[in-house]
């Protein structure tokens, strides 16, 4: 997770210089970053991007970007360029689920998520979710005895929050549409249950999953993901379509709009940080000439083999941005536009064991992962 010019290993944030760094080491370590980099003091803060618009061919393509400050004022300023890099984590994506209507009890999304220990007996801040826009989540705070939860989608923060919640509740339900050959009782776990997608909520106000059987529960957490949300752009040819955003060269560039437009942070399930930063980079090789673009009908082509080879693989549309399994050739792909060195091998096996192991259900391996660590540097 750390950057090429700025790694994690070898420094000590928050006190804690692990392998697996937690909420407030990696808080630490960004705030580091952006302090040691020069970046914080170019970062207006408490700036709302209202617009993004155009200024058209007489003006040489430049933007105009509409913000709003804290006093309330509007202002306007143009730049040659924007990159638009307010990623996917915002706007909550919530399952429907049949009867909902009828459920009595909490909702939340792990965009509110922060720590465990709300979920025990005791008083907890929770959110009442009365449709599926972040603007109506209302949040109170109300005496209520939590002890079954069914935490909806098997990704990497459902697992993750579903194993800190375990420790706290009585019973953890994971509820995954790709979870056919994990059903049951999760063996390292004394509480946590793997079960099919969730049909619908019952007449007697239980989880009813699709394999027909049901729980009762006291609070649903969907771990379903985010939408991608631009409400500041509305240029022709540019859509959010069932999560699709495009048409974007490679994740990055509108054809149409390309090199002055671009995006940073729209893949999914890949390693993020190396990510972000290979995007970056390509951006900022565009833009200043040291690299190139192909043309825009050949980056349409490109879009529209994309979307065939998705089509033929049976993926759907709102998959477009997920990058897995084919991380390693995109991020390779990535390198060699920026002229970076490709994944090492022995950081490749790293990253696929690290893969395997934050689905597996398995708390030990962070342990046994550094223990690995100590005894590799200390041998001979």
């Amino acid at each position: 997770m750390g950057f090429s010019d700025f790694p994690l290993a070898g420094r000590v944030f928050a006190g804690d210089a692990c392998a697996f760094p937690g909420h407030r080491e990696m808080l630490a370590f960004l705030d580091a970053f952006a302090e040691e980099s020069g970046v914080a003091a170019h970062v207006r803060l408490r700036a709302e991007v209202l617009r993004v618009r155009l200024l058209g061919q007489e003006q040489g393509e430049r933007w105009v970007v509409a913000w709003r400050g804290e006093d309330g004022e509007v202002a306007e300023e143009v730049f040659d360029a924007v990159v638009v890099c307010n990623g996917h984590w915002t706007v909550p994506q919530v399952a429907k689920i049949r009867g909902i209507d009828n459920w009595r009890g909490k909702q939340m999304h792990s965009h509110n998520y922060r720590v465990p220990e709300p979920f025990r007996d005791q008083v907890i801040l929770h959110c009442l979710l009365e449709s599926c826009s972040l603007k109506d989540f209302i949040c109170s705070s109300l005496p209520l005895s939590v002890q079954n939860v069914v935490v909806v989608g098997m990704g990497t923060s459902g697992v993750d929050i579903a194993l800190e919640i375990s420790h706290v509740a009585k019973e953890v339900h994971i509820a995954s549409r790709y979870s056919e050959d994990r059903l049951g009782k999760v063996e390292l776990c004394k509480n946590v249950w793997i079960q099919t997608e969730v049909d619908c909520i019952q007449d007697d106000g239980k989880i009813r999953f699709t394999d027909g059987s049901a729980v009762a529960a006291d609070i649903i957490l969907y771990c379903t993901g985010y939408h991608y949300h631009f409400p500041f752009l509305d240029l022709d040819g540019l859509t959010v379509d069932d999560n699709r955003v495009g048409p974007l060269y490679n994740h990055v560039f509108p054809p149409k709009y390309a090199p002055n437009l671009s995006f940073v942070g729209l893949p999914a399930k890949t390693v993020i940080f190396q990510t972000l930063e290979m995007e970056s980079k390509w951006v900022a090789a565009v833009l200043s000439g040291r690299t190139t673009l192909p043309g825009e009908e050949d980056m349409m082509a490109a879009v529209r083999e994309h979307y065939r080879q998705m089509e033929e693989a049976g993926k759907p549309k709102r998959h477009t941005h997920v990058i897995m399994p084919k991380w390693e050739e995109h991020l390779n792909w990535l390198a060699d536009q920026v002229g970076e060195p490709r994944l090492q091998a022995a950081r490749l096996e790293m990253l696929e064991k690290a893969f395997r192991c934050a689905w597996s259900l398995d708390e030990g391996y962070r342990d046994r992962w550094e223990q690995e660590d100590n005894s590799a540097t200390s041998a001979p």
